[in-house]
């Protein structure tokens, strides 16, 4: 029985760090769709959902902003 807890524990884990980081990478991607970086959008999204996936949102976050701020600076 111990085995089937540890799965879905895991399983439980690794979707909801997956679900938390594309909740947080949809901000830089509708961004960047409104600013005309779509590229730079979706690759806002892929990054924030590897980040959380990673150190969860303590990464996520900053990567983020940091995404949002060169979208700033290369909008015309």
């Amino acid at each position: 029985m111990g085995n089937i807890e540890n799965s879905a524990y895991l399983i439980g884990t690794v979707v909801g760090a997956l679900f938390a980081g594309a909740l947080i990478g949809l901000i830089p991607f509708f961004l960047g769709r409104k600013w005309g970086k779509q590229r730079l959008g979706t690759v806002g999204l892929v990054v924030c959902i590897l980040c959380n996936f990673l150190l969860g949102i303590w990464l996520s976050i900053p990567a983020c902003l940091i995404i949002i701020v060169v979208m700033l600076l290369t909008r015309k």
